[in-house]
């Protein structure tokens, strides 16, 4: 898709599709936009990486390292508001 105006919701659920399918650890339950992703232990370290990745190629947007936080990439719901901020900046 790349960079763009991308509706809320189609990003929440691109996010949560992508995280669902391929991040999870050892979990079957569907994810819901608030579960804490990073807090939980839902995606580990090298799902941090792959995420960054998809949301690079996906979305246009380059995170650097010291934003990988809990309050930006907590779950869902914050990761959704981080990634429009930074659409919006570009």
């Amino acid at each position: 898709m790349g960079a763009g105006l991308v509706p809320e919701q189609e990003m929440k659920d691109q996010l949560r599709t992508y995280i669902q399918d391929n991040l999870l650890i050892g979990e079957s339950h569907m994810l819901a936009d608030s579960d804490q992703l990073l807090l939980d232990g839902y995606i580990d370290s090298l799902g941090v990486t792959r995420l960054m990745g998809f949301i690079r190629s996906e979305f246009g947007v380059v995170v650097p390292a010291q934003e990988v936080t809990v309050e930006n990439f907590g779950s869902v719901d914050v990761m959704t508001h981080y990634v429009e901020r930074r659409m919006a900046e570009a």
